[in-house]
């Protein structure tokens, strides 16, 4: 694996993907031992880091950027991800240009499509290497963050979609409440 990642193929990570790397970024850094560090037995100064997230934005997301960053020293620079249901032209224009962001919240119905395309990095190796387990989420969610065997994104959460429908009027134009019409006409 190429040890520099190049502008175009950047860490994207939808809506769990930012899960695991806030997770991975909230874990504090250790100093080295005195004498483990530069010349002269001096601890060696450590990097700042700064992340660019594209995602949820507002007074509740900046407080927990906050959290993570007093926490573990790294920087969190959040953005508004833009129109993530319908086409996500910032992420696309923004990946055309290699100006991508680092991780990114992201609907999962994007993840085959971007996967497909080399859009988004198989965070496949790094999800086995923190110890995360695929039974410990939901089948269908972490399939649609996945192609062809890798996974390119954690799930954080599902959403549930229901049918309703008038039980005394499908009683009277059906004759039955039990079972919804195939097709309505």
């Amino acid at each position: 694996m190429n040890a520099r990642m190049s502008r175009r193929h950047f860490l994207v990570l939808s809506g769990g993907a930012l899960t695991a790397a806030a997770l991975a970024a909230c874990a504090a850094p250790v100093a080295p031992a005195a004498g483990d560090g530069a010349a002269g037995g001096g601890a060696a100064a450590a990097e700042s880091v700064t992340i660019n997230v594209w995602g949820n934005t507002g007074p509740v997301w900046d407080a927990m950027y906050d959290v993570c960053t007093e926490q573990s020293g790294i920087g969190v620079n959040n953005s508004d991800a833009g129109d993530v249901v319908f086409g996500d032209q910032k992420y696309l224009t923004a990946a055309a240009a290699g100006t991508g962001p680092d991780a990114a919240w992201q609907n999962r119905h994007t993840f085959l499509q971007f996967s497909a395309k080399g859009l988004y990095q198989d965070i496949t190796p790094r999800f086995e290497a923190d110890g995360y387990n695929r039974d410990d989420f939901a089948p269908v969610q972490l399939a649609e963050t996945s192609w062809e065997g890798k996974l390119y994104g954690i799930p954080w959460g599902t959403d549930v979609r229901y049918l309703y429908w008038n039980t005394p009027f499908y009683a009277a134009k059906w004759g039955s409440t039990r079972q919804p019409a195939h097709h309505v006409g």
